[in-house]
């Protein structure tokens, strides 16, 4: 074939092009290259290594920019972008039109969360002086004597200070944020009936200033559903606080509470055991005589003392009764400020062996603790 029917035949294949057939983009592409490589190997002699890169350029030029599938857009491209831009509009006004609809919605029904729409009004924190906390017909009273949250209903055990300035904290905040319901029948669902909600009753000088039921997160978990006792209609609440009211404890079961790394010295002594641990920090290594004792082993016996909590009180028996009269061990510990923590743990229960008493040196309170903290501390000095 001579090169006049080849080009010939090149360009009939070039205008029957199927943009979509990539195996065709390639072979024309190949062809296109070979055309290139003879027409370059007949040129005169005198043709320059500049004219050759020149002829190639040129050629590559208009196949890239005149040729390529992408550039042959045509008008059905054009109508499709077109079409998509209008979809994407579409989706931006609904967008819109959902979200205004929402914040107004909101708007409505929360009615500017003024003070009109607490729950509790027209009184501060330090006013009350008494909570009642009903759950699953278990009742837990809290007052406050001298300035200090005692649980009444527990031998006026000391009460969870923190935990109980959060509960009146946020009684104070409860608001009507959306009304959610006028049906009675739906309290269960919302968990603020006398079964499944917690019954909250808040008290200044004896007399019932409010008296309300805390249920479920919202649908947005970012609120709580609230009933004022009887009322039919249930709020939405702004925010979600169950967790500051529906509580299993009251009382304040922390034994010792304090920075583990304060710790200066420790001992460890034992009922059953000769060998005594006795080790103190020296340039904040720890220093069992001599020689230096494992530092995560002496942390995890620091981190068991310093974050120490009970799992119950006893009220009954007497600490000759709990076994302290024969301590099983006896903690000692001083802190860099001078500061003394000494525990002293007794025997076990007689109906859980799974469980010791233990007390503070320093008062009668007896404690109930775990077996696996009195393991913690039963260490040799060979264990550090």
């Amino acid at each position: 074939m001579s090169m006049d029917e080849q080009n010939s035949t090149n360009a009939e294949n070039i205008h029957s092009f199927d943009e979509n057939k990539e195996p065709v983009y390639e072979e024309m592409k190949i062809e296109e290259e070979t055309i290139e490589i003879e027409r370059i190997k007949n040129e005169p002699e005198q043709h320059s290594e500049t004219g050759k890169e020149e002829v190639k350029n040129e050629v590559k030029s208009d196949y890239d920019f005149n040729i390529r599938p992408e550039n042959m857009e045509g008008e059905q491209g054009k109508q499709d972008k077109m079409g998509s831009t209008y979809v994407l509009l579409v989706i931006f006004l609904v967008l819109l039109g959902i979200s205004y609809v929402i914040k107004n919605k909101s708007s409505f029904n929360r009615n500017g969360l003024g003070e009109e729409n607490k729950i509790v009004r027209g009184v501060e924190a330090k006013d009350i002086d008494k909570i009642e906390v009903l759950k699953n017909d278990a009742p837990t009273v809290i007052e406050n004597q001298d300035g200090q949250w005692k649980v009444t209903t527990e031998n006026n055990f000391p009460a969870d200070q923190q935990a109980v300035k959060s509960l009146v904290d946020e009684s104070l905040e409860l608001n009507r944020y959306i009304l959610a319901s006028e049906n009675a029948e739906k309290f269960a669902d919302f968990e603020v009936d006398g079964e499944k909600g917690t019954n909250i009753k808040l008290y200044k000088g004896g007399e019932e200033i409010a008296n309300f039921y805390v249920g479920k997160a919202g649908p947005d978990f970012d609120s709580t559903y609230l009933r004022v006792a009887d009322d039919e209609n249930v709020y939405l609440s702004k925010g979600y606080v169950r967790y500051y009211f529906d509580k299993e404890e009251w009382r304040n079961l922390a034994i010792y509470d304090f920075e583990s790394e304060k710790a200066a010295k420790l001992a460890l002594k034992y009922r059953d055991v000769a060998d005594n641990v006795i080790m103190e920090k020296i340039d904040n290594v720890w220093k069992i005589q001599t020689k230096d004792a494992d530092k995560g082993k002496v942390d995890n016996v620091l981190d068991a003392i310093s974050n120490l909590r009970a799992q119950d009180v006893e009220f009954e028996k007497t600490a000759k009764e709990c076994g302290f009269g024969e301590a099983a061990v006896v903690v000692r510990l001083e802190l860099e400020d001078g500061g003394k923590r000494n525990l002293i743990i007794g025997g076990k229960l007689t109906d859980d062996e799974n469980k010791y008493y233990a007390k503070r040196e320093e008062d009668e309170t007896i404690f109930i603790i775990n077996k696996s903290t009195v393991d913690n501390l039963m260490k040799k000095t060979g264990d550090f």
